[in-house]
């Protein structure tokens, strides 16, 4: 598909689309693309926030490799990884993004930030944001959020922690800090939301 001018296009016009099977799974709500394994082509992460694989409305993630090498076919056959939440009702994949590559790996690749905002953890619906580590060996398989390599949960209930993040150095010490959202905090006020920042440790170059 080449663009010029105006263009008005169709679904039909897409040169590669993935679907999925299952009803009202909402894939796609939240995706992103970076090259994740080192071989120099984007990949992507794809969130589904209401699958129901583990439970009503769980939420899964699925990891396309190389996606510009595969033609349109069901998510499920191309996905070479894919993430599913630990219980019903945590609407895992909201969001879902790559991040920085944390200083705890280094490797050089960026990581896969995903959020469960509707998570159970220390309270009800507290929410948790969750970090995988990318690999040049390219994973494959399926994983659950316990598999995560960094998990940081919400502490009060219903807050929304997770419900965004993401990873840069705001401190200025060359080390990058994670940072999540949890917009129903409301340890200062009824619902005022709040910034989580975890921040790098210079001398250990991680947190």
């Amino acid at each position: 598909l080449t663009l010029s001018g105006s263009s008005t296009l169709t679904r039909s016009d897409a040169d590669l689309s993935f679907t999925e099977s299952s009803s009202r799974d909402t894939l796609g709500y939240f995706l992103d693309a970076q090259d994740a394994d080192g071989d120099g082509s984007p990949d992507l992460v794809i969130g589904a926030i209401d699958n129901s694989d583990v439970g009503t409305y769980a939420g899964k993630a699925y990891v396309v490799f190389d996606p510009d090498s595969l033609s349109s076919q069901s998510i499920s056959t191309a996905a070479s990884v894919t993430i599913l939440a630990n219980a019903a009702g945590d609407q895992m994949g909201l969001p879902i993004f790559f991040v920085n590559d944390l200083p705890d790996d280094g490797d050089g690749l960026p990581e896969i930030g995903v959020g469960a905002f509707l998570s159970n953890n220390a309270a009800t619906d507290d929410g948790s944001f969750s970090i995988f580590y990318s690999s040049t060996t390219g994973a494959t398989g399926s994983y659950t959020l316990s598999d995560a390599d960094i998990t940081l949960v919400g502490d009060s209930a219903s807050a929304g922690f997770g419900v965004s993040g993401d990873v840069a150095d705001v401190t200025g010490d060359g080390v990058d800090d994670i940072l999540v959202g949890s917009y129903y905090d409301d340890s200062a006020s009824f619902f005022d939301g709040s910034l989580l920042t975890v921040t790098g440790n210079a001398s250990t170059t991680g947190f």
